[in-house]
């Protein structure tokens, strides 16, 4: 074999070796691992309308943790709760505080997420959320 091939081939593998482990890497990061999606806009609920933030953090497979802040009657409301679906097509999902839960579902569609929520309890009232990156 000649010294030149024999280079050619150690350089392939090691340059082989290196894409195998590139994509074992990208295949294995965690979903805790990316990085968090911040969503804004306005609710409507109970005859009022307000500003609304979603902070999505991936957990697996169109799944994902979110923390939900709402102005509501002048005080910030911070609920807790999970999302799943598709960031481009249908999505449903809770959130939760100490005075209420809630659930919904709506689309996500050109970076906008268009839904109707429900209050799960209390006195069942619903409303309106639109909220884009």
């Amino acid at each position: 074999m000649n010294k030149t091939f024999a280079r050619g081939v150690v350089v392939s593998a090691a340059l082989l070796a290196g894409v195998i482990s590139q994509s074992v890497l990208s295949s294995t990061t965690k979903p805790g691992d990316a990085a968090p999606i911040t969503l804004k806009g306005q609710y409507k609920f109970g005859g009022r309308t307000g500003p609304f933030t979603a902070t999505l953090t991936p957990t697996g497979e169109k799944m994902y943790d979110v923390a939900y802040i709402a102005t509501f009657g002048g005080r910030e409301r911070a609920y807790k709760g999970t999302m799943k679906g598709d960031l481009d097509g249908k999505i449903s999902g809770t959130g939760a505080d100490g005075n209420g839960n809630f659930e919904f579902n709506g689309t996500f569609e050109n970076g906008t997420a268009k839904c109707t929520y429900n209050e799960v309890g209390g006195r069942g009232r619903s409303g309106t959320l639109t909220i884009s990156k």
